[in-house]
């Protein structure tokens, strides 16, 4: 006779686990002797709460620029031709809009001045961003640095917090009008610069297309994209010749704040900071 086996048991379908993501070895950077913990929270700063879904996405977005360019292997090597603040730890919590960064404090040695208005600061300062430009200069997708060719940490497609596309659409609708005007009176303009906004606004969209050319093949290099006065700190050189010149060099230059760095040109840097 037939033995009646016991019916088979199905086994469950097998959950297939997403592939492993091998995470890069971590870089061992020597630990830095003072640190600098920079902490934002959206509702803790009055002025972030009038902005646009739109805006509050891009700044939320510009700290993990920040975080992602100075944790690079690019960053380091800049560091031979400018000072950077390197990182240490991220902390990026962007559905809460909280935003934390560890970096490499320059030291009491370095300083900061409100308005570059004495030619050596000044100098100093463009010949800075001119090698910061020239690190990364040639096909825009790619750097040439000692070790060979290596993929440019992840930065803006289009530099600069100004740049056209990181603006509402009515941006360039509020240049003339009562809001020059308002300028007028509050900075005491003469009357001579009373319809300058109005000009302004007539060609301020073709000059933004050009200072920000949409597509990247006409974008020379990675540039800064805020190198404002509040953005560069200087400290006295030391002993030896300049890396452009052979005059020895009076100051050295630090840049921080590359919640704006990507892809752009370099005039469009060097006119920001002028």
């Amino acid at each position: 006779p037939q033995v009646r086996r016991p019916p088979q048991v199905r086994r469950p379908p097998q959950v297939r686990r997403p592939p492993q993501v091998r995470r890069p070895p971590q870089v061992r950077r020597p630990p830095p002797q003072t640190a600098f913990y920079k902490r934002v929270s959206f509702r803790d700063l009055p002025y972030q709460r009038g902005k646009s879904a739109m805006k509050l996405k891009r700044d939320a977005d510009s700290y993990a620029v920040e975080a992602s360019f100075l944790s690079s292997s690019a960053a380091d090597e800049l560091q031979s031709l400018v000072a950077l603040p390197t990182a240490y730890f991220a902390d990026l919590r962007p559905q809460q809009n909280q935003f934390a960064l560890l970096v490499r404090d320059f030291g009491d040695d370095w300083y900061q001045r409100g308005l570059l208005q004495d030619e050596g600061h000044a100098t100093a300062a463009a010949r800075a961003l001119a090698r910061f430009h020239a690190f990364f200069w040639g096909p825009p997708w790619t750097t040439t640095t000692p070790g060979g060719k290596e993929e440019v940490p992840a930065v803006w497609d289009a530099a600069c917090y100004f740049e056209p596309e990181k603006q509402d659409p009515a941006h360039f609708d509020h240049i003339g009008g009562d809001v020059w005007r308002d300028r007028v009176d509050a900075f005491g303009f003469a009357e001579t610069y009373a319809d300058l906004g109005d000009r302004f606004a007539r060609v301020a969209r073709d000059v933004a297309r050009r200072a920000h050319p949409p597509e990247r093949a006409n974008k020379q290099t990675v540039i800064h994209g805020d190198p404002k006065a509040a953005n560069l700190f200087f400290r006295a050189a030391a002993a030896g010749g300049d890396k452009d010149t052979d005059t020895a060099p009076t100051l050295e230059v630090g840049l921080v704040d590359f919640q704006w760095t990507g892809f752009g040109r370099a005039a469009t840097d060097l006119a920001h900071f002028l």
